[in-house]
């Protein structure tokens, strides 16, 4: 059966013909800018959606180390017994040896003022 005739689109000499197109041309410059603008949006929300799934996988990663990281002290023994710190009793040589170089006369100044 035969479809009835529908009139052309503007600037279309026939509805499903490649005839050339009268379409104004400033209108369709504008035409051509508003699909380079969309174009552009979508490469810009694209780009976005890209560098946040990008930095939830960071996110993602540093959160399983350190779920991996709080997993693994709390399944290390723990000591319920008191450790004794070490009898430094003055003694100068006793309290470089448990000291770091750089906080000697500061640890010697905290064991005297605990009455090490």
């Amino acid at each position: 059966m035969h479809q009835p005739c529908r009139p052309a689109p503007p600037g279309r000499l026939s509805p499903d013909g490649p005839g050339p197109s009268l379409m104004n041309p400033a209108l369709a410059a504008r035409v051509r800018q508003l699909a380079a603008q969309a174009e552009h949006r979508r490469a810009i929300a694209g780009n976005q959606a890209r560098h946040a799934a990008d930095q939830q996988a960071r996110v993602n990663a540093l959160l399983l180390e350190t779920i991996d990281t709080l997993g693994r002290t709390a399944r290390r023994p723990v000591s319920l017994t008191p450790r004794r710190s070490p009898d430094t009793s003055g003694n100068p040589a006793s309290i470089t040896k448990t000291c770091r170089p750089v906080n000697t006369e500061r640890c010697r100044l905290m064991s005297k003022q605990r009455g090490r």
